[in-house]
């Protein structure tokens, strides 16, 4: 266990909830993107308005915090975590 990775956990936590809240649902399912895959995500949805910061200012912030290896870095998803695709429907 790397000394970072409770922060590391709080952070995807809290950018999985963001997410959730801009998508109107409960409980995203984000379990396989790395923590910059969701930041991106975070700022295609609403990087337009005033609502969070730059996002300059939020990677290095990210990265000081955790290091730019564990941004990128895919989590271990257990098996029950591992949700389905969604299908789309036409």
């Amino acid at each position: 266990m790397n000394s970072n990775q409770p922060v590391e956990q709080r952070i995807r936590e809290l950018l999985r909830l963001r997410v959730g809240r801009l998508l109107m649902h409960n409980e995203p399912t984000l379990g396989t993107f790395s923590i910059g895959e969701i930041l991106n995500f975070l700022f295609t949805l609403e990087g337009d308005t005033h609502n969070i910061g730059g996002f300059g200012v939020s990677y290095s912030t990210i990265k000081a915090l955790i290091g730019e290896d564990a941004i990128w870095q895919k989590p271990e998803v257990r098996p029950e975590e591992n949700h389905p695709q969604a299908e789309m429907v036409h």
